[in-house]
């Protein structure tokens, strides 16, 4: 299998986080040096320091360490409600799988972020309460786009034959529909990851319900954006690291489509 140079871009990013989580030295995200403020890159702390002095490096991972949560939380949620409930509607054609996918493209129709910013400033913003609500408005565009390629797939004549042979609908499922969807699941699950991180840092950036000691990438360019002209590094990290998770996510999965089709 031949990469090309944007996959190996992605695959070489994806070697430098895991390096960066797991070798990078880090202290507390709390831990304040007033003696020590707003320095730039050096020996000592390799991305430089903030405005309270605190070590660039460790914010940086630990920022990290918060989005990839978060997209846990958040992937998880949207493909096992959207994923089965899609399979489901799309598969048993009925009254009440019509009703399901009513349902979610009324999901659809309320945007994301505004949904995810008042639930989470009433419960509170962590990786995992965003992740949940995330996850659960991109539930709806799993369940109809999902529920439509079913459908499709339902009408090849093999289906039909496996139908007569007396073949169980689960195995059918899992073992040809399920298949056949597959690449263009992860295409979109690609595209999903994307939003999310987008739509994450727009969140901890704004601020409502978020923990402001905390190290996200959102909460440290709202708090640094007085900095841009005096110590640009302080913008330009965190940037960097949202720009680099959502286009790896969307180069990798986008090359699970390429070579599943």
């Amino acid at each position: 299998m031949t990469l090309t140079t944007k996959e190996r871009i992605a695959v070489g990013l994806s070697v430098l986080f895991i390096v960066f989580l797991l070798f990078a030295p880090g202290n507390s995200p709390r831990q304040v040096d007033m003696l020590a403020t707003l320095r730039a890159p050096s020996a000592e702390h390799w991305l430089g320091t903030d405005h309270l002095g605190r070590d660039l490096l460790t914010l940086m991972k630990h920022g990290c360490i918060r989005t990839l949560l978060m997209l846990f939380s958040a992937s998880v949620t949207g493909l096992i409600i959207g994923v089965s409930l899609g399979l489901l509607a799309g598969y048993f054609d009925c009254w009440w799988s019509r009703g399901l996918v009513f349902m979610a493209e009324i999901v659809l129709t309320i945007p994301t972020f505004i949904l995810a910013l008042i639930i989470t400033a009433l419960l509170g913003l962590t990786p995992v309460s965003a992740g949940f609500v995330l996850g659960f408005s991109s539930s709806g565009h799993y369940i109809v786009q999902i529920s439509q390629l079913v459908k499709e797939v339902k009408e090849r004549p093999y289906i039909e034959l496996l139908h007569k042979t007396g073949i169980s609908h689960r195995r059918i499922i899992f073992r040809h529909v399920w298949v056949n969807i597959l690449p263009v699941i992860l295409t979109s699950f690609g595209n999903q990851v994307s939003n999310y991180v987008l739509d994450y840092a727009g969140l901890t950036f704004i601020g409502l319900g978020t923990d402001p000691t905390q190290a996200d990438w959102g909460t440290m360019l709202y708090q640094y954006r007085l900095y841009l002209f005096d110590a640009p590094w302080l913008v330009i990290l965190p940037c960097l690291g949202i720009f680099c998770i959502a286009l790896v996510f969307h180069i990798l999965f986008d090359r699970s489509y390429q070579s599943l089709a």
